[in-house]
């Protein structure tokens, strides 16, 4: 198994009697003299450059390996998130209160989920320093070893306050605070607080921060390179949800100092060279302590969280050649809504629970495509609709909201429900849910539906949207969403005519 010169292996299996029997081949002689080595030593490879064995090609750099490439294999070369420059809106979460690592009671009324959302959020906000977002004041130069944050039990304990009527509760130099009026429905209460993309005012050129009051202190504390542990403490006052947090920034920098020294984003493992921080996690462009594995390891714990819509810009953007709309989203926003759908079928295939229980897998299961034929098949003027007659039909799904801002929440990910509203039975299929969300989970979820195209347009200060798909979007109540199956896990699962590929990651068949 060991020898380089192996590349193939097969078993055969038989019970025979009271005994299971085994026989493997390799197609390389397995007895050799004991004085013979079993390889010469030499470099494990680092990118691909290092494979240049025939038909081995690709360097696998979790594992040091060089794999093989045939045509129809889907190569799973590390990319950058998807949308990794638009800011997401705030997770749902509950108000519970949990001990820090299990452990410490430091009084904090916060659970673990969410102190884990915390350390998301800003490493969030870390890489779009790092992938040539557009912020503020521009494109910032990217930052060379910029390191991913832990959570600090210690700063937690640190930033403890008690409730009081008379100290303002304000930022200072080492702790940033925040505050909203308390809710039953709530969200994690650091991201409400976080500032945005366009309120991320850094300058292109130096690094250094502009000296917004409230903004410039969260960006010294959480964005500086040598921040790698943050700590929080909430508590409910009264009417009020109040949270502050420390981290451990050097305080003593002059405070017009930049927050890094430009450089750039590592790419590979050898770009992170500080101590304790020498995995580059290649999807944002930061510097991780944990490993690869332990990576795809918390990437998979996620696997059923609820898709969160994103802040974008409301820009009118041409389809395609040859379908100019007139539609007012962006290319990105289209996009938008196809990862959207997509996101949630891969949660279909993944063992999710969508209100009811964990649902069972669908076989040839295919990625939703965006057309731009439906888009301009929906296509309608401000002179022909308004709030009594812009109703969804059997193909058509119509909603209306009043005119967001500029950087607004994209509309159609605006109406999606959650997956856990939408109350798929795991026995016999069908949908609970009722009205916009059986519409919602009808357009996502059918494995009939394999295209999707929207149109969308502000009139008389509201924001109008029509989506079509290639299938009826509503359905008798007690018809089943799809039939149970089992979800792809080689090319060979796809059988169904241009989707011969299997995203082994969602257990989705897509088309190349």
């Amino acid at each position: 198994m060991m020898s380089p010169d192996v590349t193939e292996f097969g078993c055969f299996i038989k019970v025979c009697g009271k005994y299971e029997y085994m026989a493997c081949k390799t197609g390389h002689v397995v007895s050799a003299p004991r004085e013979k080595p079993l390889y010469t030593p030499g470099k494990r490879c680092m990118a691909d450059e290092d494979c240049t064995l025939p038909g081995y090609t690709r360097c696998d750099t979790v594992l040091g390996l060089c794999d093989f490439d045939p045509p129809d294999k889907k190569i799973e070369t590390p990319l950058k998130q998807p949308f990794v420059c638009l800011s997401v809106t705030s997770s749902r979460m509950p108000l519970i209160k949990e001990k820090c690592d299990d452990v410490h009671d430091t009084g904090s009324e916060i659970s673990i989920a969410e102190r884990k959302s915390i350390v998301e959020s800003i490493n969030k906000l870390r890489a779009m320093i790092n992938n040539n977002c557009t912020l503020g004041l521009g494109i910032p130069k990217p930052a060379s070893n910029y390191r991913k944050v832990k959570y600090s039990c210690e700063l937690e304990s640190k930033s403890k306050f008690e409730c009081s009527q008379t100290n303002p509760f304000n930022n200072d130099k080492e702790t940033w605070r925040h505050w909203i009026i308390k809710k039953s429905l709530r969200r994690a209460l650091f991201h409400l607080g976080a500032p945005i993309a366009r309120e991320f005012l850094i300058n292109p050129e130096t690094a250094t921060v502009d000296n917004d009051p409230g903004k410039a202190v969260f960006m010294k504390l959480f964005m500086s390179e040598d921040v790698t542990g943050v700590g929080c403490y909430v508590k409910v006052c009264g009417n009020y949800e109040c949270i502050a947090c420390k981290t451990n920034h050097n305080s003593t920098l002059p405070y017009d100092s930049p927050l890094y020294t430009p450089g750039q984003r590592c790419n590979v493992d050898a770009d992170c060279t500080l101590p304790g921080y020498h995995t580059c996690d290649v999807s944002v462009g930061l510097c991780d302590f944990k490993n690869h594995l332990e990576i795809k390891a918390e990437a998979r714990s996620r696997k059923c969280a609820d898709v969160r819509s994103v802040h974008i810009q409301q820009k009118t953007e041409q389809c395609s050649l040859g379908y100019n709309t007139g539609s007012e989203i962006s290319n990105t926003e289209r996009e938008l809504i196809v990862y959207t759908v997509n996101y949630f079928r891969k949660r279909i295939n993944n063992n999710c629970d969508f209100g009811q229980g964990i649902v069972k897998h669908i076989t040839n299961y295919r990625k939703v495509k965006y057309s731009c034929a439906f888009e301009e098949d929906v296509k309608f003027e401000c002179a022909n609709v308004d709030s009594d007659n812009f109703k969804s039909d059997n193909y058509t799904l119509r909603e209306i909201r009043s005119k967001p801002g500029f950087y607004r929440i994209a509309i159609f990910e605006s109406f999606s429900p959650w997956k856990e509203f939408m109350l798929i039975d795991p026995d016999d299929q069908t949908i609970g849910a009722e009205g916009l969300r059986r519409i919602y989970a009808q357009i996502m979820l059918s494995p009939d539906v394999t295209e999707i195209g929207c149109f969308v347009k502000v009139c008389d200060g509201s924001e109008y949207l029509a989506c079509k798909t290639d299938q009826p979007i509503i359905t008798p109540e007690n018809e089943p969403l799809y039939k149970p199956g089992n979800r792809c896990l080689a090319n060979e699962d796809c059988t169904l005519p241009g989707y011969r590929i299997c995203d082994i990651e969602s257990g989705l068949c897509e088309s190349y």
